[in-house]
């Protein structure tokens, strides 16, 4: 197992467990089958309901943030070079995976914005060859059950499997108290002045342009220009797919395959802007 020293790493696992331990007071509250009117109730009548709600939010977008930071500074840094290749397979699985945690999270908010996400992110998942159907009815399935396949994957599903990717990097690593500290202080700071955001009903008719989610809204942007299949599902796998094949390239390609990953993440920090200047 190999350490680091940069506190990135315990940033990220600190922010982790802030979401999951927030994010159980907030699942005994919320209820699926009326999402938006629970998360109402939650914000306005229930003690630190909303201060609870923010704390997760907030915490989950910023383990992400983290997360990406410290994956980008093992690859700066050539750990990848020195691990196994399944270790670092299993690792890099684990942005797909903090992805669709975050992307079912913001579904579950029942608003215009998270239906409308749940509902291109089940027509993306369709385009998919052969087994387009089938993963739609696992991850999403809005059609037929509404929100209770996502609730189930955000809340059970995909915290076990991102468990296990990270279970090895993780069982030897020693958690700082202090960044968990500096982490909750930070996150009370933060909720104390943001209020989680939460746009109109599912039903509102007069919502005109809606934006998925800042990680999102790069594909949303190309997804004007490109199909669905191509701008939504090939697009973001090449870059999860070259991050996989890092340590197969060795020392002679390392570098040529760091240009491709590194002209995608531009690319895709390119059309993030493009998406929130329209």
């Amino acid at each position: 197992m190999i350490m680091l020293k940069s506190g990135f790493g315990d940033l990220s696992l600190a922010s982790l467990l802030v979401s999951i331990v927030s994010g159980l007071f907030v699942a005994y509250q919320y209820d699926y089958t009326a999402a938006y009117s629970s998360i109402i109730i939650m914000e306005s009548s229930l003690p630190y309901g909303a201060f609870l709600r923010s704390v997760h939010y907030y915490s989950s977008q910023i383990f992400f943030i983290f997360l990406l930071i410290h994956a980008g500074e093992c690859i700066c840094r050539g750990i990848h070079l020195n691990m196994p290749v399944v270790s670092w397979i299993k690792l890099v699985l684990t942005l797909p995976c903090a992805i669709l945690l975050l992307f079912t999270g913001y579904i579950l908010k029942g608003d215009i914005v998270g239906v409308s996400a749940g509902r291109i992110a089940e027509q993306l998942v369709l385009t998919i060859p052969f087994i387009g159907d089938v993963l739609n009815r696992f991850l999403f399935s809005l059609m037929h059950d509404g929100l209770y396949r996502v609730y189930f994957n955000h809340i059970i599903v995909l915290g076990l499997v991102c468990g296990w990717l990270l279970w090895n990097h993780l069982k030897k690593r020693t958690l700082k108290g202090h960044y968990v500290l500096l982490f909750i202080f930070i996150m009370f700071g933060i909720c104390f002045f943001c209020k989680v955001p939460l746009d109109a009903p599912p039903n509102d008719a007069k919502a005109m342009l809606v934006k998925g989610p800042w990680f999102f809204l790069g594909v949303q942007e190309l997804l004007r220009y490109f199909s669905p299949l191509w701008a939504g599902i090939i697009y973001p796998s090449i870059i999860i797919l070259l991050l996989m094949l890092l340590p197969v390239a060795g020392k002679k390609y390392n570098g040529f395959f760091l240009s491709i990953i590194i002209f995608f993440v531009i690319s895709h920090i390119c059309l993030t802007v493009t998406a929130l200047l329209r």
